[in-house]
């Protein structure tokens, strides 16, 4: 959220963090764990309704699990709805 504010205090209409910044790379065997995937879109719904999120275009990284297969993805939100969810080839889980 820290960075969202100060992206929209400098003027930004975009705001793109870096890889898998929801969970973190050092997730390692998590990645394998459901809660994990859980407490992403918990995170990501609590990001995306902030009031400081809006009229903000946010390009955010997470882990996604899509039928049984692990994905790492950007994914894009505004005003509260997500637009885009856009998967790697790999997850980043080699440590």
């Amino acid at each position: 959220m820290q960075s969202i504010r100060q992206a929209k205090a400098a003027g930004a209409t975009l705001r793109v963090g870096p890889e898998l910044e929801i969970t973190g790379y050092s997730c390692q065997d998590h990645f394998l764990e459901l809660d994990l995937y859980d407490a992403a879109w918990s995170s990501l719904r609590d990001i995306i309704d902030h009031e400081d999120s809006q009229d903000l275009l946010l390009d955010l990284g997470m882990p996604v699990l899509h039928r049984s297969c692990y994905f790492n993805c950007r994914v894009l939100a505004y005003n509260r709805r997500i637009l885009l969810i856009k998967p790697k080839k790999s997850l980043a889980d080699s440590g």
